[in-house]
């Protein structure tokens, strides 16, 4: 298990930080061409539970168990189930998450972090979002550069994959202005233009400008006369 600090979203008068623990639930290591998912917890690991409903019904038929003892059968069974339900969905998860973020596992930079959601998945593997939610709460897997990180992480937003590309044209940007290839920066239609023909994504001037502002990037005005 660890833990990350983050901070209270409402300041408190002593500012303290909120230790959020993780518990690391399997690694994906390389081997060759394809990676290979390690699980590190024994409950995962087991194998699942076989229920035999049919054989259950018949004995229900032959008063074998009293109507108390049903009573909490049914319950258990329904959990039962939910446990398999869930192994069979962290395998799925951690799954598509390779073939979604393999750019990503390969080189440990967030930057190659591809859009995915929970809600894709989910529709992907045929259960319902909030299962797939709670599968992953608080649970971690070790990169092949054995580094724990959270899974919730490889489901980045769309808004977290914007700024990542205008972080890009950014750099690109200063490149460009070393080499003599480009007069002046972007300003904000310009990098609207650039996302839409290299990337297809299609978002409005006041979008890219909200993104720049997250990542502390000047406006074209300001980094035109900075140095």
């Amino acid at each position: 298990k660890f833990y990350l600090e983050a901070k209270l979203t409402e300041s408190s008068p002593d500012k303290r930080t909120q230790r959020i623990y993780y518990s690391t639930i399997a690694s994906i290591e390389k081997r060759k061409n394809e990676f290979i998912i390690n699980y590190l917890s024994r409950e995962i690991v087991k194998g699942c539970y076989l229920i035999n409903f049919g054989r259950f019904e018949e004995l229900k038929k032959r008063k074998v168990f009293t109507s108390s003892e049903v009573k909490k059968i049914n319950p258990l069974f329904n959990k039962l189930k939910l446990i398999n339900s869930r192994k069979t969905t962290i395998y799925q998860i951690i799954k598509n998450l390779i073939k979604v973020q393999y750019d990503f596992l390969l080189s440990g930079n967030f930057d190659h972090l591809k859009f995915f959601t929970q809600a894709s998945l989910s529709k992907k593997i045929g259960v319902n979002p909030s299962l797939i939610s709670r599968a992953i709460r608080r649970k971690a897997i070790r990169i092949p550069q054995g580094r724990q990180i959270p899974i919730k992480i490889l489901f980045p937003s769309r808004r977290e994959i914007r700024k990542k590309l205008i972080k890009e044209i950014i750099e690109q940007e200063k490149s460009e202005i070393e080499k003599g290839a480009l007069s002046k920066p972007y300003n904000d239609e310009e990098i609207r233009g650039q996302l839409r023909r290299k990337n297809g994504i299609f978002i409005s001037r006041r979008s890219v400008s909200e993104c720049r502002k997250d990542l502390k990037i000047p406006s074209s005005f300001e980094r035109t006369y900075q140095e």
